[in-house]
Order: C-alpha cells, then sequence, then structure tokens
C-alpha cells in the first residue's frame, strides 16, 4: 500500500508510532516568565487603571436630560463683557479682526465652559463687520429641543464697527 492510502490510525498510540499526530508546546524560559507577572511596583498602576476604567464607565449614564439648568442670561453677560473688554478703544482693521474672532470665540468659549455644565456642546461664533451705514441681517436655523437646548445673543457696536457673538449651548445626550 502506499503511503497516500494508508488508513487514518483510530488509536492514539498507533497515531503516535506512525507519525501521524504531533503535539507541538512551547516552554517558555524562566526569564521570560518573570517578565510576564506584574511587578510590586505594578500594583499601584493596577488600582489606577481600574479606577480609570471606573471613570470611563460612568461617562456612558444614558442620561436623557440635563442635570443643571442653563441660563441664558448669564450666557449673555459673559460674552458682552467679552466683547466690551477686547474691543473698547480698538478701531475697524480688516486683518486685525480677523485674529480678534478666532480669539474672542475661544475665550466665550472657556468662560462658558467654566460654568460647568456637564454634557453640553458650546458653539460660539463670533461676527465682526465695518459700520458703512448699511443694514446687516443674521439668521440661523437649529433642529434641537428647546427644553435643553439654548443660545445667546450679544452685540457691541464701536465707532466705526459692530461685533455680534452666538452661542450655542447643546446638549448631548
Amino acid at each position: 500500500m502506499s503511503e497516500e492510502n494508508a488508513p487514518v490510525p483510530t488509536d492514539l498510540d498507533d497515531a503516535l508510532e506512525n507519525g501521524g499526530l504531533f503535539f507541538v508546546t512551547q516552554i517558555l524560559p524562566v526569564e521570560a516568565e518573570d517578565d510576564l507577572r506584574p511587578a510590586a511596583g505594578d500594583v499601584d498602576t493596577d488600582i489606577e487603571d481600574e479606577a480609570r476604567v471606573e471613570q470611563e464607565e460612568d461617562l456612558s449614564t444614558y442620561q436623557l436630560e440635563p442635570t443643571v439648568t442653563v441660563k441664558p442670561g448669564n450666557i449673555k453677560s459673559l460674552a458682552e463683557r467679552a466683547l466690551a473688554e477686547y474691543f473698547r478703544d480698538r478701531e475697524y482693521s480688516a486683518t486685525e479682526m480677523r485674529d480678534a474672532v478666532l480669539q474672542i470665540s475661544s475665550d466665550i468659549r472657556e468662560e462658558v465652559r467654566n460654568l460647568l455644565l456637564d454634557r453640553y456642546r458650546i458653539v460660539c461664533q463670533v461676527t465682526v463687520g465695518e459700520n458703512c451705514d448699511q443694514d446687516v441681517a443674521m439668521a440661523f436655523l437649529c433642529l434641537w429641543k428647546h427644553e435643553f437646548d439654548h443660545y445667546a445673543v450679544a452685540t457691541y457696536n464701536g465707532t466705526d464697527f459692530f461685533a455680534t457673538a452666538l452661542v450655542f449651548v447643546v446638549y448631548k445626550q
């Protein structure tokens, strides 16, 4: 008989004698096993890791309503104060205002974030334009829940320019 047509051994002893089965095991040296064991100093990191995992588990609470109430009047006063502080003794310059808008919007966002509005997304849009005896109309359209999501509009009128800050506070479920 040829080896290709040899019967498949059914007994483990027959298989071992005929070379039909073989086992592969990997034995690690003692040094490698020691590297896999946590060291005594790693116990603190394990505790920190467990605390971090518990904090991450707290994030997904499936909370459908906010725990704090947003007061748009407070946000409006923060934005008006930020606009007044920055633009108090300034004149309009297109290049200077471009950088100012970025700085002011980030400052307003940080101040609103300091109100500790957990689970709220804060969007701030600042617009600065030159007064040229023209009318300006600004509009925004949003889809949101009126019970939880809010906005505030703050304006500042300088001698030759105007500034408007829109702050949207949207609840993240």
